[in-house]
């Protein structure tokens, strides 16, 4: 019971195993299910109890309200435990117990249940009225509100009550069901076992109620473990915002759908006794006779599989700093030995945008079996330019402990953006030279000789390259238009398929020779880039027109089990605005819901969006309306004065007190929204975020960097600071003074023709033309 299968058909994973059973005692007893997971299972971010009790910080406690939901504050649950005077339960006198967190969710929060009252039910019950099962008929009713929490038992397990098990039971969750004429409280399921020793008199143990499944859900909602879940931040009570959103027309005749592959069906099941010849390979028949032989995967041999090879096990994670451009980069890696012989090979394709946090593990074998212990081996990386075909850069990785049969090595890998051999190879490298791809900028080996590769014992295409040579068969660096082995057969990217002058980049020759990936140029996205990236127009209107602009894109993630508590996800975009411009466009591939443009320290709420459309043309403005004010714009001395845990208590009073407000801000912990029903709505956001690009800043002159995403960003933008501009704030306008250079410097819009120019720009132009003409007329004379 360690969620990895290791008996046939899995039993050992099955329900029919119960892991509390075991005599174990390393292991993690659940209290929201019988369930006992092993140690090394507890606190290692994947919940295996669905209350998540296994899952707490490393001391079980949070201190910290940055690791707490919004939605977390004045539940009923005390999370933060950092002070017996101030915790998330304390000073809730201003909060909202029915909120959009709490309120019909068939759990009772508030005193008397009042967040489930008049909502959608299957018991259809009236006005301020709770479903009841009455102990005279066993049927389910309604009881008034006011007959709730009153002290009197009126309905069976006490669920009118419910105050009386959570009191005497504080930490057993799921004892919620309250025997009858009794003051011991059991788990639902086991109330006829229970209830009848305590010599309690339990009406539904008459009937089996279980197989009404409104009956069993009714009492199941009584459990608090659901009260253990943290729901994450929504927008669900959220209003719209703008309220008109337009969607581009596309041509039909270019919407290409993958046909997607239906896996076939056999008639007959695989015979589970044939399956285990081969350990972890594959059962194949052979010839007339239909002999059984075994493929065996890399890391096994033998007519059975059944002897593991000597070998290498290598992840690799890369990360490219150069995304100024759509790279597509071929990785090779090699086993070498101290002679220069390569034992094995592997050959895989990295693109930025697809292979973000990618894992690449692959195996590589030794020559000989047994491997020879006398020499020394190391792993050779080498990285290509697949559109080009143009050598980048290499690694080598040593291959530790040559003793073990098996050596794990794992290697993060950053493509730097320029070159640089001695960088790469600390000072032993080979010069550069003109027309060869292959030696160029490659490390010396032990041996400071070249490793050279003789072309005539090669026998890859013309169009491709060779990189060496393995068992006397050359290693091909296809391009992106060839595939196999030596590169002679035309790959799907032969003619391009994808639209708006997207790359086609060939998956892997060896799986399949039809699929490909698609990467798109900016402004474009979809399978086959068929389809715009969301485009947001942004004009001002009662505010002044700044010099550039903060995009801050927020995209918020559904409640998801395994994370239990996903917080938004932000990526933060930025344009300058040139002098004669009164909006600036956006273009963002990534789904986001909400945006806010910040100007210096100020905040506008620009859009609001439930439900992400993909490819929308967005048109909002910044307005003093949509303004988010601080805190301090908001609260009196006393209430900024408290603690961030005893102040955000009072957070929903602004929204309750102004109707016009949409948004606001602390400046320290918290970004929040104002809901329809005027409630505050909040969620962590990074006010002193450090643009740094993750630390892969190349901007120069203390500029910042700002990428499309947090974790896995496309691209990335420099932000100078005063007197210095360029793409890579790379120019400094002090040496200048008062010259055309300084004054142009900043009004010149890179990588656009010059009849997309201001028209100072091309005034200075037709100026310079003029009197170049004249200058070439009276050189003429």
């Amino acid at each position: 019971m360690d969620t990895i299968p290791d008996c046939y058909n899995a039993f050992d994973e099955s329900l029919s195993a119960n892991s509390c059973s075991l005599n174990d005692k390393y292991r993690f007893n659940c209290i929201s299910e019988k369930k006992c997971p092993l140690l090394t299972m507890v606190n290692n971010n994947v919940k295996q109890c669905i209350g998540g009790e296994d899952e707490p910080d490393s001391d079980g406690q949070i201190t910290d309200i940055q690791k707490l939901p919004f939605s977390a504050l004045c539940d009923g649950r005390r999370d933060i435990f950092s002070s017996p005077d101030e915790t998330d339960e304390t000073h809730c006198e201003q909060w909202p117990c029915v909120n959009q967190y709490t309120e019909c969710n068939d759990i009772w929060q508030c005193p008397k249940g009042i967040d489930e009252i008049n909502c959608p039910s299957k018991f259809h019950c009236p006005t301020d009225h709770h479903p009841c099962v009455f102990s005279k008929n066993q049927t389910i009713g309604c009881l008034h509100l006011n007959r709730t929490e009153d002290g009197i038992v009126d309905c069976l397990g006490a669920t009118d009550e419910r105050p009386f098990c959570r009191l005497f039971y504080p930490t057993d969750k799921l004892r919620r069901y309250r025997c009858w004429n009794d003051t011991s409280c059991v788990f639902y399921p086991f109330r006829c076992r229970e209830c009848n020793k305590l010599d309690g008199i339990d009406e539904l143990c008459q009937q089996n109620h279980d197989k009404i499944p409104d009956m069993l859900q009714y009492f199941h909602d009584m459990l608090d473990i659901y009260l253990i879940t943290r729901l994450p931040f929504s927008l669900e009570s959220s209003r719209p915002f703008p309220l008109k959103q337009s969607l581009p027309l596309v041509n039909k005749l270019i919407q290409y759908q993958m046909k997607e592959i239906e896996e076939s069906k056999g008639e007959n099941e695989l015979d589970m006794q044939q399956v285990w010849l081969c350990n972890r390979g594959i059962l194949i028949y052979v010839g007339q006779n239909e002999s059984e032989q075994c493929l065996c995967p890399p890391s096994y041999y033998g007519d059975r599989c059944q002897y593991q090879n000597q070998r290498v096990s290598l992840t690799l994670r890369l990360r490219n700093e150069n995304l100024e451009k759509i790279n597509v980069i071929a990785i090779i890696v090699t086993l070498v030995d101290d002679t220069d012989f390569i034992h094995s090979y592997e050959q895989f394709t990295y693109i930025s945008v697809r292979d973000c946090n990618t894992k690449f593990n692959t195996y590589l074998l030794y020559q000989d079996r047994p491997k020879n212990m006398t020499k020394n081996y190391t792993i050779h990386i080498d990285a290509y330019d697949k559109t080009d075909l143009l050598y980048l850069t290499s690694w080598k990785l040593p291959v530790r402990f040559p003793f073990m049969p098996v050596n794990r090595e794992s290697a993060l890998l950053v493509i730097p953006a320029l070159h640089n051999c001695y960088r790469t190879c600390n000072s032993k490298y080979h010069e550069q030279k003109r027309n060869s791809n292959i030696e160029s900028c490659r490390c010396k080996s032990n041996h400071s000789r070249l490793i050279s590769i003789n072309q005539d014992q090669c026998n890859c295409s013309p169009d491709s390259i060779c990189v060496g040579l393995v068992n006397n068969r050359s290693i091909c660096l296809c391009p992106l238009t060839k595939a196999s082995p030596r590169c002679f057969l035309n790959s799907i990217c032969q003619v391009n398929v994808c639209l708006n002058q997207g790359v086609c980049v060939p998956e892997n020759d060896r799986i399949s020779l039809t699929n490909f990936t698609c990467i798109c140029q900016d402004g474009f996205t979809g399978q086959r880039c068929e389809e715009n990236d969301a485009k947001i127009d942004i004009s001002f209107s009662d505010v002044s027109i700044p010099q550039s602009l903060l995009v801050h894109f927020i995209t918020v993630h559904k409640y998801d089990a395994r994370t239990q508590n996903p917080m938004p996800t932000r990526a933060t975009m930025f344009k300058r605005i040139d002098f004669d411009q009164d909006t600036v466009t956006f273009y963002m591939s990534l789904p986001f819901h909400l945006v806010f443009a910040q100007i210096q320290t100020k905040f506008y709420l620009i859009v609001v969006q439930s439900n992400y459309t993909r490819s929308a043309n967005i048109s909002t403005e910044v307005a003093r309306s949509q303004h988010c004010p601080h805190i301090r714009e908001l609260f009196d001395q006393q209430i900024l004065d408290y603690p961030i845990l005893h102040r955000v208590k009072y957070y929903h009073l602004p929204c309750m007190q102004d109707s016009h407000l949409f948004c606001f801000h602390d400046n320290e912990s918290f970004m929040c929204l104002c809901t329809e029903k005027r409630h505050a709505n909040c969620f962590h956001f990074d006010f002193n975020m450090t643009y740094n690009c993750m630390g892969w800043n190349d901007c120069q002159n203390e500029g910042q960097c700002f990428q499309d995403h947090p974790t896995c960003p496309t691209k990335t933008m420099c932000v100078c600071r005063e007197c210095f501009y360029g793409t890579k704030c790379h120019f400094n306008t002090k040496q200048f003074g008062l010259s055309l250079d300084a004054m142009l410097g900043y009004q010149i819009r890179p990588r656009l023709p010059i009849t997309r120019q201001s028209i100072f720009i091309k005034m200075c132009y037709s100026l310079k033309q003029l009197g170049l003409h004249s200058e070439t007329s009276q050189s003429g004379q």
